[in-house]
Protein backbone atom coordinates (compact mmCIF):
# COMPACT_ATOMS: atom_id res chain seq x y z
CA UNK A 1 0.00 0.00 0.00
CA UNK A 2 1.91 3.55 -1.18
CA UNK A 3 1.43 6.58 1.46
CA UNK A 4 -0.78 7.77 -0.31
CA UNK A 5 -3.26 5.53 -0.66
CA UNK A 6 -2.99 4.88 3.23
CA UNK A 7 -3.62 8.77 3.95
CA UNK A 8 -7.29 8.22 1.99
CA UNK A 9 -8.17 5.30 3.64
CA UNK A 10 -7.58 6.33 7.36
CA UNK A 11 -9.29 9.66 6.50
CA UNK A 12 -12.36 7.60 5.34
CA UNK A 13 -12.13 5.65 8.53
CA UNK A 14 -11.87 8.86 10.44
CA UNK A 15 -15.41 9.20 8.61
CA UNK A 16 -16.94 5.93 9.26
CA UNK A 17 -15.62 5.41 12.92
CA UNK A 18 -15.31 7.91 14.64
CA UNK A 19 -11.91 8.30 14.43
CA UNK A 20 -10.26 11.62 14.77
CA UNK A 21 -7.76 11.24 12.27
CA UNK A 22 -7.72 14.17 9.56
CA UNK A 23 -6.00 15.86 6.70
CA UNK A 24 -3.93 17.61 8.39
CA UNK A 25 -2.52 15.20 10.70
CA UNK A 26 -1.42 13.59 7.82
CA UNK A 27 0.47 16.36 6.75
CA UNK A 28 3.93 14.84 7.01
CA UNK A 29 5.46 11.78 6.05
CA UNK A 30 5.54 9.37 9.49
CA UNK A 31 8.11 8.00 10.94
CA UNK A 32 7.86 5.03 12.95
CA UNK A 33 9.16 5.76 17.11
CA UNK A 34 13.18 4.01 16.95
CA UNK A 35 12.94 3.88 20.98
CA UNK A 36 9.53 1.09 20.45
CA UNK A 37 11.27 -0.75 17.32
CA UNK A 38 13.98 -1.20 19.70
CA UNK A 39 11.56 -2.68 22.52
CA UNK A 40 9.81 -4.55 19.86
CA UNK A 41 13.45 -6.20 18.62
CA UNK A 42 14.28 -7.24 22.36
CA UNK A 43 16.85 -4.38 22.06
CA UNK A 44 15.52 -2.53 25.41
CA UNK A 45 14.25 -5.83 27.52
CA UNK A 46 14.58 -4.10 30.78
CA UNK A 47 11.34 -2.25 31.20
CA UNK A 48 12.13 1.20 33.29
CA UNK A 49 11.67 2.08 36.31
CA UNK A 50 9.04 4.60 37.01
CA UNK A 51 10.41 7.79 37.64
CA UNK A 52 10.46 11.34 39.67
CA UNK A 53 10.63 12.93 36.45
CA UNK A 54 7.65 13.40 34.20
CA UNK A 55 7.53 15.42 30.93
CA UNK A 56 6.18 18.81 30.27
CA UNK A 57 3.00 18.88 28.62
CA UNK A 58 5.02 20.93 25.69
CA UNK A 59 7.02 18.10 25.10
CA UNK A 60 4.02 15.21 24.56
CA UNK A 61 2.15 17.82 22.88
CA UNK A 62 5.17 17.99 20.09
CA UNK A 63 5.29 13.74 20.34
CA UNK A 64 2.03 13.52 19.28
CA UNK A 65 1.52 15.95 16.60
CA UNK A 66 4.16 14.63 14.72
CA UNK A 67 3.03 10.67 15.53
CA UNK A 68 -0.50 11.80 14.34
CA UNK A 69 -4.01 10.23 15.64
CA UNK A 70 -6.20 6.97 14.63
CA UNK A 71 -8.19 4.96 16.92
CA UNK A 72 -8.36 2.36 14.42
CA UNK A 73 -5.18 0.38 13.77
CA UNK A 74 -3.44 0.39 10.79
CA UNK A 75 -0.13 -0.35 8.39
CA UNK A 76 2.08 2.65 8.67
CA UNK A 77 4.48 3.24 5.60
CA UNK A 78 6.84 1.30 6.37
CA UNK A 79 4.23 -2.37 6.86
CA UNK A 80 4.16 -2.08 10.93
CA UNK A 81 1.04 -2.54 12.85
CA UNK A 82 0.39 0.91 14.60
CA UNK A 83 -2.33 2.52 16.63
CA UNK A 84 -2.91 5.73 18.69
CA UNK A 85 -0.57 8.11 18.87
CA UNK A 86 2.11 6.23 16.88
CA UNK A 87 1.88 2.89 19.43
CA UNK A 88 3.48 0.61 17.86
CA UNK A 89 1.46 -2.87 18.21
CA UNK A 90 4.17 -5.38 15.83
CA UNK A 91 6.86 -5.01 13.08
CA UNK A 92 4.25 -6.22 11.00
CA UNK A 93 0.62 -6.04 9.43
CA UNK A 94 -2.21 -5.32 11.39
CA UNK A 95 -3.79 -8.29 9.04
CA UNK A 96 -1.15 -10.59 10.90
CA UNK A 97 -1.63 -9.59 13.92
CA UNK A 98 -3.34 -10.31 17.43
CA UNK A 99 -5.22 -6.96 18.40
CA UNK A 100 -7.40 -8.39 21.23
CA UNK A 101 -5.98 -6.83 23.38
CA UNK A 102 -7.70 -3.48 22.18
CA UNK A 103 -10.54 -2.27 22.41
CA UNK A 104 -11.47 -0.82 18.98
CA UNK A 105 -11.68 2.19 18.07
CA UNK A 106 -9.52 3.43 20.51
CA UNK A 107 -10.44 6.03 23.16
CA UNK A 108 -8.44 9.24 22.80
CA UNK A 109 -7.75 8.63 26.46
CA UNK A 110 -6.55 5.06 25.94
CA UNK A 111 -4.19 6.75 23.39
CA UNK A 112 -2.85 9.14 25.32
CA UNK A 113 -2.14 6.39 28.16
CA UNK A 114 -0.39 4.14 25.44
CA UNK A 115 1.68 7.58 24.85
CA UNK A 116 2.94 8.09 28.08
CA UNK A 117 3.64 4.91 28.68
CA UNK A 118 5.84 4.05 25.44
CA UNK A 119 7.84 7.65 26.42
CA UNK A 120 8.70 6.06 29.45
CA UNK A 121 11.80 4.25 28.04
CA UNK A 122 12.65 7.47 26.35
CA UNK A 123 12.62 8.94 29.37
CA UNK A 124 14.50 6.37 31.55
CA UNK A 125 17.18 6.43 28.29
CA UNK A 126 17.42 10.36 28.92
CA UNK A 127 18.10 10.17 32.57
CA UNK A 128 20.61 7.27 32.26
CA UNK A 129 22.80 8.88 29.97
CA UNK A 130 22.90 12.61 30.31
CA UNK A 131 25.14 13.03 33.45
CA UNK A 132 24.64 17.21 33.92
CA UNK A 133 21.46 18.59 35.24
CA UNK A 134 18.84 19.09 32.53
CA UNK A 135 15.70 22.01 32.83
CA UNK A 136 12.53 20.65 32.06
CA UNK A 137 12.51 21.65 28.49
CA UNK A 138 16.26 20.49 27.83
CA UNK A 139 14.36 16.83 29.57
CA UNK A 140 11.30 17.69 26.83
CA UNK A 141 13.47 17.99 23.78
CA UNK A 142 15.59 15.12 24.00
CA UNK A 143 12.79 12.75 25.65
CA UNK A 144 10.85 13.05 22.10
CA UNK A 145 13.99 13.37 20.04
CA UNK A 146 15.39 9.83 21.89
CA UNK A 147 11.48 8.71 21.25
CA UNK A 148 12.12 9.29 17.73
CA UNK A 149 15.79 8.21 16.93
CA UNK A 150 16.07 5.49 19.55
CA UNK A 151 18.21 5.01 22.77
CA UNK A 152 21.12 3.10 20.69
CA UNK A 153 21.55 6.33 17.95
CA UNK A 154 21.25 8.39 21.47
CA UNK A 155 24.01 7.11 23.01
CA UNK A 156 26.41 7.08 20.54
CA UNK A 157 25.66 10.82 19.30
CA UNK A 158 27.16 13.80 19.22
CA UNK A 159 24.06 15.53 20.46
CA UNK A 160 24.73 13.61 23.64
CA UNK A 161 28.21 14.21 23.55
CA UNK A 162 28.10 17.91 23.69
CA UNK A 163 24.97 17.64 26.54
CA UNK A 164 26.94 15.90 28.44
CA UNK A 165 29.79 18.64 27.95
CA UNK A 166 27.50 21.69 28.94
CA UNK A 167 27.74 22.91 25.96
CA UNK A 168 23.84 23.16 25.14
CA UNK A 169 24.07 26.00 22.11
CA UNK A 170 26.42 23.00 20.39
CA UNK A 171 24.00 20.46 21.35
CA UNK A 172 21.11 22.39 19.51
CA UNK A 173 22.50 23.14 17.01
CA UNK A 174 22.79 19.16 16.31
CA UNK A 175 18.81 18.72 16.33
CA UNK A 176 18.52 19.54 12.48
CA UNK A 177 21.03 16.78 11.20
CA UNK A 178 18.66 13.83 12.20
CA UNK A 179 16.34 14.54 9.47
CA UNK A 180 16.64 11.76 6.95
CA UNK A 181 15.12 8.35 6.68
CA UNK A 182 16.16 5.80 4.89
CA UNK A 183 18.44 8.34 2.90
CA UNK A 184 15.57 10.51 2.03
CA UNK A 185 15.06 13.82 3.68
CA UNK A 186 11.57 14.17 5.46
CA UNK A 187 9.64 17.46 6.09
CA UNK A 188 7.92 15.63 8.97
CA UNK A 189 11.66 14.88 10.52
CA UNK A 190 12.97 18.87 9.44
CA UNK A 191 10.22 20.27 11.51
CA UNK A 192 9.89 17.65 14.07
CA UNK A 193 13.97 18.77 15.16
CA UNK A 194 12.95 22.72 14.39
CA UNK A 195 10.68 22.07 17.47
CA UNK A 196 12.84 19.95 19.70
CA UNK A 197 15.17 22.46 19.31
CA UNK A 198 12.98 25.08 20.18
CA UNK A 199 11.82 23.35 23.04
CA UNK A 200 15.55 22.38 24.20
CA UNK A 201 16.43 26.07 24.10
CA UNK A 202 13.66 27.15 26.43
CA UNK A 203 10.68 27.93 24.00
CA UNK A 204 7.36 26.95 24.94
CA UNK A 205 5.11 25.66 21.82
CA UNK A 206 1.99 25.50 23.38
CA UNK A 207 -0.54 28.39 22.40
CA UNK A 208 -3.04 30.04 25.02
CA UNK A 209 -5.62 27.13 24.94
CA UNK A 210 -2.70 24.94 26.08
CA UNK A 211 -2.50 23.02 22.57
CA UNK A 212 0.86 22.40 20.42
CA UNK A 213 1.39 25.46 18.30
CA UNK A 214 3.87 24.56 14.89
CA UNK A 215 3.99 28.32 14.12
CA UNK A 216 6.42 28.80 17.23
CA UNK A 217 9.22 26.66 15.60
CA UNK A 218 8.26 26.08 12.02
CA UNK A 219 11.15 29.06 10.99
CA UNK A 220 13.00 26.78 13.12
CA UNK A 221 12.45 23.94 10.94
CA UNK A 222 12.67 25.35 7.51
CA UNK A 223 16.73 25.28 7.60
CA UNK A 224 18.83 24.32 4.53
CA UNK A 225 19.91 21.15 4.80
CA UNK A 226 23.08 20.70 6.69
CA UNK A 227 26.48 19.25 5.61
CA UNK A 228 26.55 16.17 7.33
CA UNK A 229 22.86 15.08 8.35
CA UNK A 230 22.09 12.03 9.73
CA UNK A 231 19.63 8.98 9.09
CA UNK A 232 17.86 7.90 11.98
CA UNK A 233 17.88 4.44 11.31
CA UNK A 234 21.64 4.42 10.67
CA UNK A 235 22.82 6.84 13.25
CA UNK A 236 26.08 8.10 13.42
Amino acid sequence: MTYTTLKAALISISLTCGSSVSAQEFEFERTASGIQIEILKGGLTAAPAPGDRTILKSAIELIKHFEGWSAMPYDDPVGYCTIGYGHLVALKRCSTTDLSGFDIPLTDQSGQDLLLNDTGHARHAVERLVSVNLTDHQFGALSSFVFNVGEGNFASSTLLKLVNANDFNGAAAQFPRWTLSRGVRLKGLVIRRGCEAALFTGRDLLNAQGAFDQDTCTLLGAAEPVEDPIDIIEGE
